[in-house]
């Protein structure tokens, strides 16, 4: 199959978009020299593929930008704004397969950014820690027992262990 090439929204005439995830300049830059004011006509302008980096996120991003301030882009978002409508005007742009840096047209979709986090979650792709395994807990299940069975009142508790009145009160009520 051949790639598709297509105008990027937004960005005037300046970049196109692949069906298979690449991004083009397609004119040039209109940014006069800073001395004279005016653009060079030395050599033709000739369409050139832009350069793409992997960012730590895992997605494949380019520096673009038609008016000479370049800004970040992830590419996968430039292809989908280039190809598939957005009536609903969803947010997230997915990633079918999970793949983040498989940017081809066929494997990206809109949506909402609550449907994307339960395809992630679905797929694997995150996971959703709970309890004792979350980062910022404060309480060990062992310590939730401890305070249950603490007859002390709430705020020598809540001090004791590091935490809200409230949630020494939760745990009281049975609150898990």
């Amino acid at each position: 199959m051949q790639d598709i090439w297509r105008p990027i929204p937004g960005y005037g005439d300046c970049y196109s978009a692949s069906s298979d995830g690449r991004i083009m300049r397609t004119s040039p830059r209109n940014i006069p020299w800073r001395s004279t004011g005016e653009r060079s006509r030395a050599k033709p302008f000739v369409p050139s593929k832009i350069g793409s980096y992997l960012h730590k996120s895992g997605y494949i991003q380019v520096r673009i930008g038609p008016t000479g301030q370049q800004r970040t882009a992830t590419v996968h978002r430039l292809v989908a704004l280039a190809f598939l409508p957005n009536p609903e005007g969803y947010r997230d742009v997915n990633h079918k397969d999970g793949n983040k840096q498989n940017n081809h047209v066929d494997n990206l979709e809109w949506m909402t950014h609550q449907e994307n986090m339960k395809h992630a979650v679905k797929n694997g792709l995150q996971t959703i820690l709970r309890g004792a395994a979350h980062p910022s807990t404060k309480l060990s299940e062992t310590d939730k027992e401890a305070i249950r069975r603490d007859p002390r009142v709430h705020r020598e508790i809540a001090a004791d262990y590091g935490v809200d009145q409230s949630r020494v009160s939760q745990l009281k009520r049975g609150r898990p």
